[in-house]
């Protein structure tokens, strides 16, 4: 329970007689063609069915606002199919397949029901490759590839202000959209006699990336819009999310382990 601008916020398990359900069920099959070829296939589905209530009181009058109380129901479905090839061909080594996150969801925003539909394909490739040079004892070429995405939640997306202290709110973003990473890996690691050595470089982009955005309200109070009419005391702080793009990091590594022999002291 905290006190905001002029309301006590509760946000409780609604009481209504009905169960928050979860449920996961990942059936999968896989059949071996070959020794060296193999096709995998999967399902994973996640069922959600959860009911939370946000009462607002007034702190003056001490009675319930409806204008500030609200339900949120979340009834939502990911399905993600995906299949895998392996492939093994002398010194090659190949892993490839597509993941499919589509996440069905189906929540009311504060009254009225809303539905999102995301459609998600994440490619991936693994490849290595034994001593591709001869004149090399012992050497290995690795490639990665992967993507991923991240689908906002309920609280992501709800413009509703929930209070967590006195001067400190979160709310959600209904125009979030969900992000999308696509990450590589290339290394190369070889050993000639006692001598070794690596070679690593690694990055990846991320495509519409959810971040926090925090506001500060300095001086006066401040009507929030889009968010029924809330109030925000002058010196508070509204943290929501957004969506920023060009989110890119990479890095590089070399090394070479080698043993040193110190010099023999004839005395």
């Amino acid at each position: 329970t905290f006190t905001g601008s002029g309301y006590t916020n509760l946000n409780l398990t609604k009481s209504d007689g009905r169960n928050n359900v979860s449920i996961t069920v990942s059936p999968s099959y896989t059949y071996n063609f070959s020794p060296r070829f193999q096709l995998a296939v999967s399902l994973r589905t996640k069922f959600n069915d959860n009911n939370t209530e946000k009462i607002a009181i007034d702190d003056i009058t001490g009675l319930i606002d409806p204008s500030q109380t609200y339900d949120y129901i979340d009834k939502s479905t990911l399905l993600s199919p995906g299949i895998n090839l392996s492939i093994l061909k002398r010194n090659h080594r190949i892993n490839f397949g597509i993941n499919n996150e589509i996440p069905l969801q189906k929540f009311n925003i504060p009254s009225d029901w809303t539905d999102r539909i995301y459609y998600s394909p994440q490619p991936y490739l693994n490849y290595i490759l034994q001593n591709p040079f001869y004149f090399i004892q012992s050497n290995t070429f690795t490639f990665a590839y992967r993507t991923r995405s991240v689908t906002p939640a309920m609280n992501m997306l709800s413009p509703v202000v929930n209070t967590m202290s006195a001067n400190y709110f979160m709310a959600g973003n209904p125009d979030l959209k969900q992000s999308y990473e696509h990450s590589a890996h290339l290394g190369f690691n070889w050993m000639q006699g006692e001598t070794s050595g690596k070679f690593i470089a690694s990055g990846y982009y991320i495509h519409n990336n959810i971040v926090a955005n925090r506001t500060l309200f300095f001086d006066t109070e401040t009507v929030l819009d889009g968010y029924g009419g809330f109030t925000a005391p002058a010196g508070s702080m509204l943290n929501t999310y957004e969506n920023i793009d060009g989110t890119f990091r990479a890095r590089a590594e070399l090394g070479v382990d080698f043993p040193i022999n110190p010099i023999g002291c004839m005395f």
